[in-house]
């Protein structure tokens, strides 16, 4: 279940774009932040993008300094402020 993109955006990342530009994220943070929300553990995220498991907490928790979240529950209280990119229903 991937998240849809806005197609009107250029860089391919939807409604992520204002959260890539407002916390300085990499394209891969969004990509991770995008699995994430999409319930995928670390360990799938890792096999999806062809990463190790060590080089994706690595990326978590450089998305949560980026941020300046603790945790998940951080990072989805924050992603409600954004349009497009909150956490979906269960």
């Amino acid at each position: 279940q991937e998240v849809n993109q806005n197609q009107s955006d250029q860089s391919g990342y939807g409604d992520y774009e204002q959260l890539m530009k407002t916390y300085n994220l990499s394209k891969r943070e969004i990509e991770i932040i995008q699995l994430i929300i999409n319930e995928y553990e670390s360990s799938e995220i890792a096999e999806k993008l062809h990463l190790s498991p060590l080089t994706v907490k690595t990326h978590r928790k450089n998305i949560f300094r980026k941020i300046g979240v603790r945790n998940l529950a951080g990072l989805a209280a924050l992603l409600k402020n954004f349009p497009g990119t909150a956490m979906p229903l269960p």
